[in-house]
């Protein structure tokens, strides 16, 4: 009920800015979600423009991070509340930054 109410008033706040000549962007990155066929085909009925994020540039390169410091650091530790991440994140990110493999280093280390 509220998921559908919240998409109802985006869907009216965004009709409300457009007419039907008009085109926006939706800027996203380039996973095989947003460039799926039906996404494309959803995107063309909303009049909304496809623009992909070129790879390796800055907002890519940082979802790659973020994805990355999500799978091989926050998921696999126990982490009852924010404080325990915040105590815990300045260890991480050292890690990452010297221990952690990193696929444009063919899977070496910085320390490497």
């Amino acid at each position: 009920m509220v998921q559908r109410s919240v998409s109802l008033h985006v869907e009216e706040a965004l009709n409300a800015l457009l007419d039907e000549s008009s085109v926006a962007g939706q800027l996203t990155d380039n996973g095989s979600i947003f460039a799926a066929n039906r996404t494309l085909e959803i995107a063309a009925v909303m009049n909304l423009e496809p623009c992909f994020t070129p790879v390796e540039s800055p907002e890519s390169m940082a979802d790659a991070f973020v994805k990355t410091f999500k799978r091989d650091y926050i998921r696999i530790n126990p982490l009852p509340d924010a404080r325990t991440a915040l105590s815990r994140s300045d260890h991480w990110i050292a890690d990452y930054n010297s221990e952690h493999p990193h696929s444009p280093l063919r899977y070496r280390s910085p320390r490497e």
